[in-house]
């Protein structure tokens, strides 16, 4: 039988409180997405994370059917939690954000965030709804270039 650790320590099952964090594995700096570590992410993340991928826009589901199942050639995440922030879609092997805005989006909120975005090492390309619903296929031309490292800024 395993002994408990003191409280908020140690694994979840061994005296750490499951509520407030649970292990994540999330990939080491400079490895590929396979190789990964155990860090402590809150459970509210998760839960976050899961209610804004079951509230997605039609524009995010559409995008995210030509994105799953490493579509273009590399993996992507739907709200994939960059602290203090959730990218709509992540490729943590290229360290690529993709966003979808709507109408309430643009403003000096987004600046911040894609500025921390990139301060944290990532490349933040940004499509308005009504571009990814007209023209997928201009954007996913898009993110391949960006995976393909032929683009650098946002988009």
């Amino acid at each position: 039988a395993l002994t408990p650790s003191p409280a908020g320590r140690g694994r979840v099952g061994e005296g750490a409180r499951p509520t407030a964090v649970t292990p994540h594995r999330i990939p080491r700096e400079g490895h590929s997405h396979h190789r990964y570590d155990f860090a402590m992410v809150s459970t509210n993340t998760h839960t976050r994370a899961r209610r804004l991928r079951r509230e997605s826009t039609d524009a995010e589901r559409a995008l995210w059917h030509a994105l799953r199942r490493n579509a273009l050639g590399a993996g992507f995440r739907r709200q994939h939690p960059i602290p203090p922030y959730f990218a709509d879609f992540a490729c943590v092997e290229a360290r690529i954000v993709v966003e979808v805005d709507g109408g309430q989006h643009g403003g000096p909120r987004d600046a911040m965030r894609d500025a921390a975005m990139r301060a944290a090492g990532w490349r933040v390309l940004r499509f308005w709804n009504d571009e990814v619903l007209r023209n997928r296929a201009g954007v996913l031309t898009r993110i391949q270039e960006a995976l393909a490292g032929r683009q650098e800024t946002n988009g």
